[in-house]
C-alpha cells in the first residue's frame, strides 16, 4: 500500500559571521527534493540544521510533528531522530569493517530489528557492497566509501533521508544506476530525501521539488 508523502517544514535559523546569515524555511510534501547553488553557499549548512549536526533554533517538524525535540521540550540526540545523513566526505568510522560500518546505525537504535534481515541483505546487493563486507574501509576507493555510506543510512530506514553529494566518487556511468536505485529506496519506503548536487544530470533524474541557494538565503 502506497502511504501518503510525508510533509517537510523547516524553519532554519543560523549565522556564520562574515559569510551568511541563514533565516529561510523549506516546505515540501514531495518524496524527493533538490538543493543546489554555488559552492559555499549554505547548501551542506542547511543540511546540517536539518539533522542536528548544527545545534541551532531551529524548527523542523515531519507532517507536523517536532522531530528535534522531544515530549519535554528537550532537545533529542541525533541517534533518537528518525533522519539520515549521507555525508560527501562519507565519515566511515576506519577503526571498522565494512559490515559494521552498515550496522553501526543499527546497534545504536536497538539491534538489527530496526531492519528486517531479508531487507538489509537486500541493500547490500542493491549497492553492490556485498564483497566489500570484509574489507576494511582504508582498503575501498572513493566511489565504494560513497556506497558504504548510503547502505549505512538507509539501514536505520530514516524517515528523512538528507544526501550532500552522495555519489560525487562514483563513475559517470554507474552513477546514474545507483541514483535510480536511491529513488526507488526512497519511493517504496515512502521517505523524504532531501538531495544536495551539482550535477544537471542528478538534478533531472531526482527532481519533483527544487531549491536554489545562494548566500545562504532561497532564491527564486
Amino acid at each position: 500500500m502506497k502511504t501518503e508523502p510525508l510533509l517537510l517544514q523547516a524553519l532554519l535559523e543560523y549565522q556564520i559571521p562574515g559569510r551568511f546569515d541563514i533565516r529561510l524555511e523549506l516546505s515540501t510534501n514531495e518524496r524527493l527534493n533538490v538543493l543546489t547553488g554555488p559552492s559555499g553557499s549554505g547548501k551542506s549548512t542547511i543540511l546540517k540544521l536539518i539533522s542536528g549536526w548544527i545545534q541551532s533554533n531551529s524548527v523542523i517538524k515531519l507532517s507536523g510533528s517536532r522531530i528535534d525535540l522531544d515530549n519535554w521540550g528537550k532537545t533529542l540526540p541525533l541517534s533518537c531522530r528518525p533522519v539520515g545523513m549521507v555525508f560527501q566526505d562519507d565519515m566511515l568510522f576506519p577503526h571498522l569493517d565494512v559490515q559494521a560500518n552498515t550496522e553501526f546505525g543499527l546497534r545504536r537504535r536497538g539491534g538489527r530489528s530496526a531492519i528486517a534481515d531479508d531487507e538489509y541483505q537486500a541493500l547490500i546487493d542493491i549497492f553492490e557492497i556485498r564483497n566489500l563486507l570484509t574489507n576494511r574501509v582504508q582498503q575501498l576507493s572513493g566511489g565504494e566509501r560513497q556506497r558504504v555510506g548510503l547502505v549505512r543510512a538507509l539501514a536505520c530506514q530514516p524517515k528523512l533521508l538528507l544526501c550532500d553529494e552522495p555519489v560525487s566518487a562514483i563513475d559517470r556511468q554507474s552513477r546514474r544506476l545507483i541514483v535510480g536505485r536511491l529513488i526507488e529506496w526512497v519511493e517504496k519506503a515512502g521517505s523524504c530525501l532531501v538531495y544536495v548536487t551539482h550535477d544537471p544530470e542528478e538534478t533531472e533524474q531526482l527532481g519533483r521539488r527544487f531549491w536554489r541557494i545562494d548566500n545562504g538565503q532561497l532564491c527564486d
